[in-house]
C-alpha cells in the first residue's frame, strides 16, 4: 500500500511542544488537527493557535479542533500530551490511525513508547523526542524561545517502517528532523538533563542559567546526572560520561530558558514527576544502582503536591 505524499495529521495535546510543531506544520501548509477540550478547545475555534517567537515572529493560525473521533482518519498523529495524561487521551483516538499510519510519541522519558503500544500497534508507534524552547502562556497561545528539532526512530525492526515514513512526512514540510537508529541512547540522553533539571529548578524556583550559576546549582545538578547516567547505562544506553558535561555545557547557555516542571509547579498543574524522576529512581533499584541524590529529589516534590 503506498503512503500519501500530503499526510492527514492530528496533534494531540495544544501545549507547548504540539503547539509550536503545529504552528510549525501549519505554517507549511500542511493538513493539521487538534484534538483539544474544554479551555483550549475554545480558544483554538475562537482565536486560533498564537505563536509568539523569538525565532519565527509572531502569527495567528485558524485550525481545525476535534473534540472527539468522528470516524476520520489520521496518517500522522502526533503526541505531545504530559505524560500523566498519556493513556487518558491517546485511547479515544485509537481507531482514528490510518492503515498504514504512524503515531509519534514526543513526550519526555522512556516510558511513553510502551504506554503507546498499549493503545495502538506496536509496528506503528515511533518512539520520538524533541528539543524546543517553548511555554503555553494561555491556552491556544505559544511562547517560543529556542531550538525545536525532533528525533525519532525505531526501538524494534518492525517499527522502522512507520518512523521512515513519519521522518519523510516531517521533512517535507520542512521540520529538522533527525532519524536515529540508536533511539534508546537518544530518549536516554534528553533524560539526562530532564531528570536533573526538572527537579532542581522546580524545587530551587530558577530558570536553568539562573541555577547553574551557582555552584551549589551545578554540584546538584552534575550529581543528579551523574546517578541518571549510570542508570541509563545499566538499562543498555551507550552514553558516556562526555555526555554528561555536553548536557551541562549546552544547558549553561540556557539562561533565561524554564523547565517544563518550573512552569507546571508555578501553574499549580500536575508533574511529570513519575516519568522523569521516579522511574529513574525505580529503574535504578531494579538494577542495584543507588540514586540518592534522585530518589531525595524525588521525595522532596512528592511532599510539595502532598
Amino acid at each position: 500500500m503506498s503512503t500519501p505524499a500530503e499526510p492527514r495529521i492530528l496533534i494531540l495535546g495544544p501545549g507547548a511542544v504540539g503547539g509550536y510543531f503545529g504552528a510549525r506544520l501549519l505554517a507549511a501548509g500542511a493538513p493539521v488537527a487538534f484534538a483539544a477540550r474544554g479551555a483550549s478547545a475554545r480558544a483554538l475555534r475562537e482565536r486560533g493557535l498564537v505563536l509568539e517567537s523569538e525565532v519565527h515572529g509572531r502569527a495567528r493560525y485558524p485550525v481545525r479542533v476535534l473534540e472527539a473521533p468522528d470516524g476520520e482518519r489520521f496518517d500522522l498523529i502526533l503526541v505531545a500530551v504530559k505524560n500523566p495524561h498519556l493513556p487518558q487521551a491517546a485511547t479515544p483516538w485509537r481507531e482514528a490511525l490510518a492503515g498504514e499510519g504512524a503515531v509519534l510519541s514526543l513526550l519526555n522519558g522512556v516510558t511513553a513508547p510502551e504506554v503507546l503500544a498499549a493503545v495502538f500497534p506496536r509496528p506503528r508507534v515511533v518512539p520520538g523526542l524533541c528539543y524546543v524552547g517553548a511555554e503555553r502562556v494561555a491556552p491556544g497561545v505559544v511562547r517560543h524561545r529556542t531550538a525545536g528539532r525532533i528525533e525519532l526512530g525505531p526501538l524494534f525492526p518492525e517499527q522502522a517502517p512507520a518512523a521512515e515514513r513519519a521522518h519523510r512526512w516531517l521533512t517535507g514540510y520542512g521540520l529538522p528532523v533527525r532519524y536515529r537508529q540508536d533511539i534508546w541512547d537518544a530518549l536516554w540522553e534528553k533524560l539526562l538533563w530532564n531528570a536533573a533539571l526538572n527537579p532542581t529548578t522546580a524545587l530551587a524556583d530558577r530558570t536553568i542559567g539562573d541555577l547553574l550559576e551557582s555552584e551549589a546549582g551545578r554540584l546538584l545538578v552534575r550529581r543528579a546526572m551523574e546517578e541518571t547516567l549510570a542508570v541509563a547505562r545499566a538499562e543498555g544506553a551507550g552514553l558516556e560520561a562526555a555526555d554528561l558535561d555536553r548536557a551541562i555545557e549546552q544547558a549553561r547557555g540556557w539562561k533565561t530558558i524554564t523547565t517544563s516542571m518550573w512552569q507546571d509547579r508555578r501553574a499549580g498543574r500536575p508533574l511529570e514527576l513519575e516519568a522523569l524522576v521516579g522511574e529513574v529512581v525505580r529503574r535504578g533499584r531494579r538494577r542495584g544502582v543507588p540514586t540518592p541524590v534522585l530518589e531525595t529529589l524525588y521525595l522532596l516534590l512528592q511532599a510539595a503536591q502532598a
